[in-house]
């Protein structure tokens, strides 16, 4: 698949966050800053009070965890701060979320792909309008991380989404029942029914169910399977 032709696909609307880079870049004027991690960690304070919102504080918290500046500790009083302040409806925590959220789920590692699960419930749990595109990264990060406590709910958050019109959750869900992946056992008559369901939400996209498996895979939405 041509990459020109990606677009079409809402995840990739979305910005990827500076946590799949060794330096943290800060976007400053159009134009790229790059800070040198080190540095960064040790001229930032991590208190996290919940009296007020720290813009931007968890994804640097997470980048001095990756260098042993900090301990886990600090980074989850730092979801706790972003937390309460996406229950809050508080719009820099809101853009904070929306703009680094699937960096938590495509990173590969446990603990921060628990605090996207974390991030994610809780938005959804303090949103009456659920955005399909968290219940989608909620339902892949259940699948790909806690599939044997949640495949059930997994399949329900996808479900959800392709009702709302998301054209990954189908094609995920299609694929899952067809290998079977994960946790989900093989289903033929639901896998067809779910690539009927990606069919019609494509629509006039003319983009193939086997596009959309190769770019789930090579966004990491797909960690493992044929």
């Amino acid at each position: 698949m041509q990459m020109s032709r990606v677009y079409i696909l809402p995840l990739l609307a979305f910005y990827f966050s500076i946590l799949t880079f060794p330096h943290l870049s800060l976007a400053g004027g159009g134009e790229g800053v790059e800070i040198d991690p080190n540095e960064l960690c040790a001229s930032t304070e991590f208190s996290a009070p919940l009296s007020m919102y720290l813009p931007g504080a968890l994804e640097r918290g997470i980048l001095c965890l990756r260098i042993g500046a900090i301990d886990k500790s600090v980074v989850s009083q730092l979801v706790e701060n972003r937390s309460y302040f996406i229950s809050k409806h508080d719009d820099s925590a809101l853009n904070d979320f929306s703009m680094t959220i699937d960096t938590y789920v495509v990173s590969g590692d446990v603990f921060e792909a628990q605090i996207g699960q974390k991030l994610l419930e809780r938005y959804l749990a303090s949103h009456e309008s659920a955005d399909p595109r968290y219940l989608f990264l909620l339902g892949v990060s259940y699948l790909n991380f806690s599939c044997d406590d949640k495949s059930v709910k997994a399949v329900q958050l996808l479900e959800r989404a392709t009702i709302m019109g998301h054209i990954l959750a189908p094609a995920l869900l299609s694929y899952s029942y067809e290998n079977p992946y994960k946790c989900i056992e093989r289903d033929k008559v639901k896998s067809r029914d779910m690539k009927l369901k990606f069919e019609h939400t494509a629509g006039s996209n003319k983009v193939t169910y086997s596009e959309v498996i190769d770019y789930l895979k090579g966004k990491g939405l797909i960690v493992s399977g044929p």
